[in-house]
């Protein structure tokens, strides 16, 4: 085509350019709006389901405080404080969203109005004093004090219930406003596309079919040319035949290469059959010892005592028992002569299975020795269940025993408390003062043979409402999450100290929670063990 023949097919394409430019820029710039209002529209819905469910956990907060306060004993109890605690960080996580936005919840920042935020701003005092309040009873152990922060909850419900149901409404009106402007836009937009592409169809395509015309008569002599050009092609064509020939040959070379790769892939596939039936066997062993251990779990709870026991025999007690693993390395024994009590806490060496199965052995030898005596002294006891232990760990008496058990044991008969340890101590509360009983420092068993073991009775005349506390060292060996140091029995004590003239259940509850936020997400070190008695 000459040069001069050029510049209409130019104008042409920039015409279908311009054209098709526009059309995309339209359907583009509908698209975009289109999907941020749809945005906005789930958004919405989202925000709107949060706020009324904001009215429904505000009332479920007030009927568990109620419930919490209701509990008959200290399971009940324990889960009204857990469902306290999950509905209280639900709503306040939903309220701050819903001020704020949260990308957990879905709802973007800066969502609001002038108007919500004006309302907000009036809920605000009483979404703040209901949720102090409710935190407060979280931490509490006092009564009059859980009842006053219930009365504070209650006094703002009813303020806050109305508040949020406008709050909801405002929601729903702004979010029915929004759809009405979308309606609008989307009309908008499609008048302005119909007539964009009318313009387009009398300025550009009905130009372009007369273009199309003229190239057409000039395609027609191109043709003529192209008979030409088609006895070049076919010589071309036999230089073709000749390359083809010598792709099939490689063709050939390369069948042959797949197939020793596909006898590579059988072998690998056969591997990996015998990888996944290994694998089969080592999930079948994992899950039998698993089950073994959940046996012996069953088996070492027959075997020890039940926690009924000491709240018949004593004023008051409480038991804290954490094993690290499934199975535990403590434990604790009590037995009744007459009007004598016998109470022991132990630490077997080790944890998991090798602990677990010393406790049953520890347990089975304090019933041997207990039954062969005819008076009960502790320090008498000690030293024939260490000589039985010692036997059973080391038939020959020879070398180094490492296993053995630290353990506390009282002898109660009447007013008058025999205390001996091995390698255990004793703390002591009476009239808020504590004193620490230490006792012997071998444990029972651990043996070597330049040791000559020891073991002393202490005698204590207690009175009533004295209160005892019997621990293995794994409590205080916790390392802590912040100061990554042990617990120690120091801080122990203080926590001790501090509620002792709380009730068992409320030392209890103080005990847990101290432990709980020393340790963080720190991983438990050891088995931990803490009994608290009441005279």
């Amino acid at each position: 085509m000459p040069h001069n023949e050029e510049h209409p097919a130019q104008r042409l394409r920039i015409a279908y350019i311009i054209a098709l430019s526009l059309v995309g820029i339209m359907t583009v710039c509908s698209q975009v709006i289109v999907r941020y209002m749809l945005k906005k529209d789930a958004a919405d819905s989202r925000i709107i389901n949060i706020s009324g469910r904001q009215r429904m956990l505000s009332q479920k907060l007030t009927k568990t405080v109620l419930l919490l306060q209701q509990s008959e004993n200290f399971k009940d109890y324990q889960q009204r404080h857990e469902e306290l605690e999950q509905t209280l960080t639900l709503w306040r996580k939903s309220h701050l969203g819903l001020l704020h936005g949260d990308i957990s919840l879905r709802i973007p920042a800066g969502h609001n109005s002038d108007t919500i935020r004006q309302m907000f701003a009036q809920i605000q005092p009483h979404f703040v004093a209901m949720s102090d309040a409710a935190q407060n009873i979280l931490i509490l152990a006092d009564t009059p004090q859980i009842k006053q922060q219930t009365r504070i909850i209650l006094a703002h419900e009813s303020e806050f219930l109305q508040k949020m149901d406008t709050i909801t409404f405002r929601y729903d009106q702004e979010a029915k406003e929004r759809i009405h402007t979308l309606e609008i836009l989307e009309t908008e937009l499609m008048l302005v596309t119909l007539i964009v592409l009318m313009l387009e169809a009398y300025f550009i395509f009905r130009p372009a079919t007369n273009k199309i015309k003229e190239y057409f008569e000039q395609i027609k002599a191109k043709n003529i040319e192209l008979v030409y050009t088609n006895s070049a092609l076919i010589e071309t064509q036999e230089e073709l035949k000749t390359n083809i020939e010598e792709l099939q040959a490689a063709e050939e070379e390369i069948r042959q290469q797949m197939e020793e790769i596909s006898a590579i892939n059988d072998t690998l596939s056969e591997q990996k059959s015998v990888v996944d039936q290994q694998k089969k066997l080592i999930d079948m062993r994992n899950q039998n010892i698993m089950d073994n251990i959940k046996a012996a779990k069953r088996v070492q709870d027959t075997f020890l005592l039940s926690k009924d026991v000491l709240a018949k025999e004593f004023a008051d007690a409480f038991v804290i028992n954490r094993p690290k693993e499934i199975v535990t390395g403590d434990f604790y024994w009590f037995h009744k002569q007459g009007d004598t009590k016998i109470m022991a806490v132990g630490n077997c060496t080790g944890n998991g299975m090798s602990g677990a199965l010393l406790t049953m052995v520890g347990v089975s030898l304090f019933n041997e020795v207990i039954n062969e005596c005819t008076a009960y002294l502790p320090e008498d006891i000690l030293q024939k269940v260490d000589a039985k232990l010692r036997q059973i760990l080391n038939p020959n008496t020879q070398g180094v025993i490492a296993e053995g058990i630290k353990l506390s044991l009282l002898v109660i008969d009447g007013n008058c408390l025999h205390f001996a340890g091995a390698g255990s101590n004793l703390f002591w509360i009476s009239d808020g003062i504590l004193e620490e009983i230490k006792g012997s420092k071998y444990p029972l068993g651990e043996f070597s043979f330049y040791k000559e073991k020891e073991f002393e009775s202490i005698k204590i005349n207690y009175r009533k409402d004295d209160q005892f506390y019997m621990f293995t060292d794994g409590l205080v060996e916790q390392i802590g999450q912040i100061e990554r140091r042990k617990l120690g029995s120091e801080n122990l004590k203080r926590v001790i100290v501090t509620n002792a003239y709380s009730s068992m259940l409320q030392q209890f509850t103080a005990i847990q929670q101290e432990l709980h936020l020393w340790k963080g997400a720190v991983a438990q070190t050891d088995d931990m063990m803490l009994i608290g008695l009441k005279m």
